[in-house]
């Protein structure tokens, strides 16, 4: 289990999810060059433009903070820890205020698909204090978080195509 702690075991991983990113963040201006003046006006479309793009780039953070070469695991995950934080806290204030601008019917469920993309970056933050104290699984909990904000990303870019196509 010791390569749960070592960032150099996980580099093809974090190139093929930088790469994987930058596809994705190709379809997203695509999908926004479509019809951008229907994306800003809608408040569910701009959020999950918002969305993907946080998510992207989250991922691509993720992977250059990975990909840093002899970092030591303590300062690794101090870096998760404060971009965990900072993703939280920038990430919670705009689905507030998407929250907000939502019919009343709605925010419910809307608020319920957040949970999943919250866990996303709640793993960033355990695998930050996991890395830090050299326990309880280190680098496996940011799997979670590749797989919730990758096929987060897609979904939004998919329904972001087909819906304002």
């Amino acid at each position: 289990m010791e390569y749960a702690y070592r960032a150099e075991a996980w580099q093809a991983m974090y190139t093929t999810v930088a790469s994987a990113t930058a596809t994705l963040t190709g379809l997203l201006f695509i999908a926004l060059s479509l019809d951008l003046s229907t994306i800003i006006k809608m408040p569910t479309y701009r959020a999950r433009a918002r969305e993907t793009l946080g998510g992207l780039l989250c991922l691509l953070v993720l992977s250059i903070f990975l990909l840093i070469p002899g970092q030591d695991r303590r300062v690794l995950g101090g870096e998760l820890i404060a971009g965990s934080l900072i993703m939280a806290v920038v990430g919670i204030r705009f689905q507030l205020q998407t929250l907000k601008k939502m019919d009343a019917g709605r925010r419910m469920r809307w608020a319920m698909r957040l949970l999943v993309l919250n866990l996303g970056t709640l793993t960033i933050l355990i695998a930050g204090i996991s890395l830090t104290i050299g326990q309880f699984g280190g680098l496996l909990w940011l799997v979670p978080t590749i797989l919730i904000d990758l096929l987060w990303s897609l979904n939004n870019v998919w329904l972001l195509v087909v819906r304002v196509a």
